[in-house]
């Protein structure tokens, strides 16, 4: 006669006890309730009434920025150009200042971290955006030219002439080197 293994039947013994079940499967639906709640709406800020309601946005883009030179720079995926900006180039030196690499790093400081706002004036033969641009309503362009990082692009606009002639007279930035206008440096490389 043949040895025949039997196995018990039934159901396999839980490691939960019997009253335990239903009080777990409660505490896991409240928590899936509270998670989905809290995902459609997140809970207001405790001082939300202190806090002031931001400032309305007129602008074509709005976002986080990748600086590329001193007059360019990438917002939410659109290629900008600084409109009425000259910012030295990369490789441009002003006597013993790297003036065009000091561009760049002053962008980089204006809107790194920050919401840049920017309004398009017309595109350029290259495809980007002429734009005039601010974070926390702050003219970048106005910048960068009053604190001597790039000149007033009269060529296309004369919007910061008075800001490149506060510049010169405080000596700031490349004016406290030998300034060669970016146009004419970038010409005498072509």
């Amino acid at each position: 006669m043949a040895h025949v293994l039997t196995f018990p039947l039934g159901r396999r013994k839980s490691r939960w006890p019997r009253a335990l079940k239903p009080a777990s499967a409660i505490l896991i639906a409240a928590v899936v309730v509270i998670a989905l709640r809290m995902a459609a709406s997140p809970p207001a800020p405790a001082n939300a009434a202190a806090l002031p309601a931001p400032p309305p946005v007129s602008a074509d883009v709005v976002g986080s920025a990748r600086v590329i030179d001193g007059d360019g720079l990438w917002v939410e995926g659109v290629e900008i150009r600084l409109s009425g900006v000259d910012a030295f180039e990369l490789r441009q030196t002003c006597g013993d200042l790297a003036c065009g690499v000091d561009a760049r790093r002053a962008l980089h400081r204006m809107v790194a971290d920050r919401t840049v706002a920017c309004r398009f004036l017309e595109q350029d033969r290259y495809g980007r955006q002429v734009s005039t641009c601010s974070v926390d309503g702050i003219d970048v362009g106005a910048v960068l030219v009053r604190e001597g990082h790039a000149l007033a692009y009269t060529r296309y606009s004369t919007a910061y002439v008075d800001e490149e002639a506060a510049a010169r007279a405080d000596r700031a930035g490349a004016w406290a080197g030998e300034v060669v206008a970016p146009s004419d440096w970038r010409r005498a490389r072509a």
